[in-house]
């Protein structure tokens, strides 16, 4: 945007230029003249100015982004495309749809939250083991391991990487991991040693090489490295990540079951009450709203399941 005003700047001035020069050679014609391009180009260059001082202020704070509606809002994918919006994340009980935890955050995606959420789900129900269902959305290494530590059972699909098939090699799964020995061997039976730890994406790794790539008949099939045979990476916690995927296979109605715990809330949230946006503005207000709006549905549900009466009993007997 900035280079695209800095243009229209140059632009201006040109054109200004020129209408200077017509009006001083002949009569003026009806298009603008230059006092009119000079109005045009101050509010182009204020504009320019407010652009650079908030590109200074995003290099300032480390953000990617600002809205100029809300200052806490961030762009983010939703099911109609983009919007500036914030992140509701909930904990909702398998037995009753309750909704027993919830935190609003304005980051764009759901790395990260699953362990915190989990934490919180485990406060509210007072429970020191918890099972937690969540979609593809929220795998991260780090957390499930966090969860794990902490007690909390997970279960949510593992992405599968289509790099190797877009590089056309073999994908991971071809190798064998040897846990003995500490090494892989590939389809045409070489194997690949532990050679040094690497940092990627806030994780460590494991990396294993072979020296064995040079006269391999599969070469072409197994690696695009003109001058390195392939290389293959480990998480130093990945045994984390075989026991998610032997929960998975175990248990694999569990992962259908999340959207029916996940979604009801928020369909009944956003079509029975109509919340399917928020009127207020700034992480504050949005999450005292949003406190409500989960009030309101937990007591629709409590009333759905008890009844008035005996609700209102149950409360002044744990009031008493």
């Amino acid at each position: 945007m900035i280079e695209r005003e800095s243009a229209r700047v140059a632009e201006y001035l040109k054109a200004i230029e020129a209408a200077d020069q017509q009006e001083a050679q002949e009569p003026p014609e009806p298009q603008l003249s230059g006092e009119q391009l000079r109005e045009k180009l101050k509010k182009l260059k204020e504009r320019l100015t407010k652009h650079e001082q908030l590109e200074d202020h995003l290099n300032e704070s480390g953000e990617s982004q600002v809205s100029l509606t809300d200052k806490d809002s961030r762009l983010m994918k939703t099911s109609r495309g983009s919007d500036v919006c914030y992140n509701v994340q909930t904990v909702v009980d398998s037995k009753h749809k309750l909704i027993a935890a919830y935190e609003v955050t304005n980051d764009g995606n759901d790395l990260g939250q699953l362990a915190n959420m989990g934490k919180q789900g485990q406060e509210a129900l007072d429970v020191k083991e918890l099972t937690l269902l969540a979609d593809g959305g929220y795998f991260d290494g780090n957390t499930i391991k966090e969860c794990e530590d902490a007690g909390i059972t997970t279960y949510l699909p593992i992405p599968q990487s289509a790099e190797a098939e877009k590089r056309g090699v073999f994908p991971a799964e071809r190798f064998t991991y040897d846990e003995q020995r500490d090494l892989y061997i590939c389809p045409q039976g070489e194997e690949l040693t532990f050679r040094r730890f690497e940092m990627a994406r806030k994780k460590v790794y494991r990396a294993y090489l072979t020296k064995a790539c040079g006269q391999c008949p599969l070469r072409a099939q197994c690696t695009t490295s003109k001058t390195h045979g392939r290389r293959l990476r480990r998480w130093v916690h990945h045994p984390v990540l075989e026991r998610l995927g032997e929960r998975n296979r175990g248990q694999p109605e569990l992962l259908k079951e999340r959207k029916q715990l996940a979604e009801h809330p928020f369909g009944t949230i956003k079509r029975t009450m109509d919340q399917g946006y928020f009127l207020m503005k700034g992480m504050k207000k949005v999450t005292i709203e949003t406190s409500l709006t989960v009030l309101a549905y937990n007591l629709k549900r409590v009333i759905n399941i008890m009844g008035v009466a005996k609700m209102i009993s149950s409360m002044q007997a744990a009031t008493a």
